[in-house]
């Protein structure tokens, strides 16, 4: 949020990074600050990373851009599934019993929690639903999220078996 990065800014800090951490822009933004030194620990880190994502075996899914949420984590597939799960906790949740800053709170964590998922049309429905408050996207919001849990479900059930 504009206000976030405002108060970073204002309180002495020199850059401000939004959740979820994209790990990338994370080692680009200390390097800026760390100086030249770290260049060659971090290009052997980099150097590691593109030889274990080749390596990541986990199951595609259709409503989830897991490897966008793998490469938030870099590779660190047991980090992921926890929070593919985290998900899950919204499964009976009944958006309808939120009003203002609890529906906007609720829709700003779902928007992170979902975006670092890889459940990006969850997140951009969240993200939506915490900037206006309209309840007329609950239904779709509702919709692509139970998509997105049922998904979850089977596919990290077959993985456990």
């Amino acid at each position: 949020m504009k206000e976030d990065v405002e108060k970073t800014h204002s309180v002495g800090m020199n850059e401000h990074l939004n959740k979820p951490i994209d790990v990338q822009k994370l080692h680009t933004t200390l390097l800026k600050y760390l100086g030249s030194k770290s260049v060659g620990e971090y290009n052997r880190q980099e150097n590691l990373k593109k030889s274990n994502k080749s390596k990541i075996n986990f199951p595609q899914f259709e409503t989830i851009d897991t490897q966008y949420g793998l490469n938030l984590l870099m590779g660190n597939v047991k980090t992921y599934q926890i929070i593919l799960k985290g998900l899950l906790k919204y499964k009976d949740i009944n958006f309808d019993l939120y009003h203002g800053e609890e529906l906007k709170r609720l829709a700003h964590t779902l928007k992170g929690n979902s975006e670092g998922a890889g459940a990006l049309k969850v997140s951009k429905i969240a993200k939506e639903l915490e900037m206006t408050l309209d309840k007329s996207l609950l239904p779709m919001l509702e919709k692509e999220l139970g998509l997105v849990i049922d998904e979850i479900e089977s596919r990290m059930k077959k993985k456990e078996e």
